[in-house]
């Protein structure tokens, strides 16, 4: 942080001395020239710097051009006197030369030296120092050249070079240390895609803008202000003042911006106000109307800009981020500066007595322009992130800092996928990218890679075969895993589809039961998913209830409270099974008391309505000669309380009520009124009484005595029944 502080102490009070000793030795209408030779000396430095980088790494190579620029600072000092328009030049070249590449290089050691976990909690931390020594740069060139000379300042921005070259040096010592880059091989440059290409073209614009901007407020001032100590405290107040609104700015409103704006909307935030302010300068071209715009282009570009667009890089891949985004950040930025100075040569040319008016009217055409980049822009940033998300080769943590424009995107992306899916598919995809793409693999690993892709590749052909396969094709291969003792659990989800085809449901069902015991948790979702046919839904009771296990059992209770009828009862019908052969799986009672009185708690003619003959028919276990609507629910209710009552007696009852015989459904009634919980039985009583009379006389017998007589009074009344159809006969 001491060190960021100092780097921007510097930078401002070099940018200051600069300017002002230039436009003390020199007119204004020779800027476009030097900002031409500054700009090209920058891209120089540039390469330099990174062929520096390349071989002996930041640790290194940071705090020897540190040194290299502070010993700079003292030649001008010495020579000033001398020759102080050459070293006006020479200064302004200088800059040009090496501010850009020591800031760069500071940033490529602070990304060496922490983590990537612990980076994002501590470069904010940075960010604010640097902005914090902005102010302090300002103020202090101010109070340099108000109570000393000008060229005093040289010797001051040396001494804190040396400090921030010796900081710097501390710093590649800290827990990580640093280590020297590896030459990588660059992946396709700039050609490679259209929105590297618009990336490129962006920062050329707005570079441009910013450089007629910055020349328009240079020759302002230099034509207003009388002196260079008056000017030098312009420029030293205006860059402190640039840097508080930078940091107000960066902090307050960044994240709001991109929350609410969205990308796009941040980055056209730019080219917009510079349109707006440019048309007021234009008007009234005055020093402090081109202060205003400029101060205004300054504090969006180095704050909500710059915050898009990093974001813009999200879906740029790594390796090709690396080799490409130095050449954009400053290769790009450097011709701006010389299209800038090209267009301000251009205007002293064709209206020498206006050209400053000229050249924001340039200004304003290249802000349009950009306003019409920031559009594209943002539509090739969805589109790439879009399909790095469907790729796979994106993960959560590249997407960490989500603004509005990228949380829309993966929502659109992942609309068919769910999103944990989707990011677990990633992730394995890039787990697997990373085994095969590895150059050092053993020939066990290599193997085991080449196995991956194999079982893969196997995956998604069965995949395909159970999707869009002719029902032939689909036959034989449910009938060969139908045999096979395993089988891929992934494929579950697609079997389960097949239960609603008529030609494949028994062989889908019959490899269900085989295969999906300890995949329970896949069937009952199928079950309670209303997006399911219901042919489907109601298949998949008959597979749970072969598995004999608690988590069949837990599915088919919770398909009891389904709305629909027809489904309740199949899961009724499967649960009365699984529970007959593995009585320990029988379910809470209390919940199944519950359950019925819900069943029977309306009105009896309601009870008779509720089932419409659609619904009759889905009960496929329910006899042609009952098909009733009191008689399918009855079954129902008897199903569910056999599941946790003795079901013998229950389906004696069932018959007794269901007969025309009066004495054998009052039997019936008796045995469930001492069995039944009382509030249950109320419930039941309307709907089973038939005619019978509400308050009977109680006889005092044990639920065993009346069953006795319920055996003994259906064998009775089964035998009047088959006298009575030999008379008829």
């Amino acid at each position: 942080m001491v060190t960021a502080m100092l780097m921007i102490v510097q930078q401002i009070g070099a940018k200051t001395a600069r300017d002002t000793f230039y436009l003390s030795n020199h007119p204004a209408s020779e800027l476009p020239q030097v900002m031409i030779g500054a700009a090209l000396l920058s891209l120089v430095g540039a390469v330099s710097f990174s062929a520096l980088l390349k071989r002996v790494g930041p640790a290194k190579a940071v705090p020897a051009t540190y040194m290299l620029h502070g010993c700079l600072f003292l030649a001008e000092w010495w020579f000033l006197p001398r020759a102080p328009a050459l070293v006006s030049i020479l200064l302004y070249l200088h800059m040009g030369a090496l501010a850009p590449v020591v800031i760069s290089g500071f940033w490529s050691l602070v990304n060496e030296q922490f983590d990537p976990h612990t980076a994002r909690k501590v470069v904010s931390r940075i960010a604010a120092a640097a902005a914090f020594g902005g102010v302090l740069g300002g103020l202090l060139s101010e109070r340099v050249i108000a109570h000393l000379d000008l060229r005093s300042i040289l010797p001051i921005l040396s001494l804190v070079t040396f400090v921030t070259a010796l900081l710097s040096k501390r710093m590649s010592h800290g827990p990580l240390g640093v280590s020297s880059i590896q030459s990588i091989r660059p992946k396709p440059g700039l050609g490679a895609t259209k929105y590297l290409r618009d990336l490129a073209g962006m920062v050329l614009v707005t570079s441009t803008a910013a450089g007629l901007l910055d020349y328009v407020l240079k020759a302002e001032a230099a034509a207003t202000l009388p002196n260079p100590e008056a000017l030098g405290s312009f420029f030293a107040l205006f860059h402190a003042g640039l840097s508080v609104l930078v940091f107000v700015v960066q902090s307050s409103f960044s994240g709001k911006s991109l929350q609410r704006l969205g990308l796009g909307g941040t980055i056209a935030l730019l080219p917009a106000a510079v349109l707006l302010g440019g048309v007021l300068s234009v008007a009234v071209t005055r020093l402090w109307t081109v202060a205003l715009v400029n101060g205004l282009e300054n504090t969006l570009r180095n704050s909500l800009f710059r915050s898009g667009y990093e974001l813009l890089y999200t879906p740029v891949d790594k390796s090709q981020k690396r080799s490409v985004k130095t050449i954009i950040d400053v290769a790009f930025d450097r011709l701006g500066d010389i299209a800038a100075a090209a267009l301000a040569l251009l205007a002293l040319w064709l209206l020498p007595s206006d050209s400053n008016q000229l050249a924001l009217g340039f200004g304003l055409g290249v802000a349009a322009l950009g306003l019409l980049l920031a559009l594209r822009l943002h539509r090739g940033y969805v589109d790439e992130l879009a399909n790095r998300l469907r790729s796979g080769s994106l993960t959560a943590d590249d997407v960490s800092s989500l603004d509005a424009t990228t949380q829309r995107t993966l929502s659109d992306t992942t609309l068919a996928m769910d999103r944990e899916q989707l990011l677990a598919e990633i992730r394995a995809l890039q787990a697997q990218r990373t085994r095969t793409g590895s150059d050092e693999q053993s020939p066990e690993a290599e193997d085991s890679a080449q196995w991956a892709t194999f079982e893969h590749k196997k995956l998604l052909d069965q995949a395909r075969t159970l999707l869009v396969g002719d029902v032939q094709e689909v036959r034989r291969f449910l009938e060969a895993e139908r045999r096979n003792d395993s089988f891929e659990p992934a494929l579950i989800p697609f079997v389960i589809r097949l239960l609603g085809r008529r030609h494949l449901a028994r062989v889908s069902l019959a490899v269900l039961q085989k295969h999906g015991r300890g995949h329970e948790g896949v069937l009952v979702d199928a079950l309670l998913d209303d997006r399911h046919p219901e042919i489907v839904r109601r298949r998949i009771p008959r597979i749970l209830r072969t598995f004999g296990n608690q988590r069949a059992a837990d599915g088919l209770v919770l398909g009891l409270s389904l709305p629909d009828f027809s489904l309740r009862y199949h899961c009724a019908q499967a649960l009365l099974r699984l529970v007959s052969v593995h009585a320990e799986l029988a379910p809470n009672a209390e919940h199944i008391f519950a359950l019925v009185s819900r069943e029977a708690d309306v009105e009896p003619e309601d009870w008779k309505r509720s089932l419409s003959l659609q619904e009759l028919r889905s009960l496929s276990s329910v006899p042609p000669e009952r098909e009733s609507r009191p008689a399918a629910k009855l079954e129902y209710v008897f199903m569910l309380l056999s599941t946790v009552l003795p079901a013998d007696p229950l389906e004696l009852c069932l018959r007794a009520i269901a007969s025309n015989d009066r004495a054998l459904r009052g039997t019936a009634l008796e045995y469930l009124e001492n069995v039944l919980p009382s509030r249950v039985y109320a419930a039941l009583a309307k709907h089973l009484l038939l005619g019978l009379p509400l308050r009977r006389e109680r006889r005092e017998r044990k639920p065993d005595q009346i069953v006795q007589d319920l055996h003994q009074s259906m064998s009775l009344h089964r035998s009047k029944v088959g006298l009575s159809e030999k008379n008829e006969a």
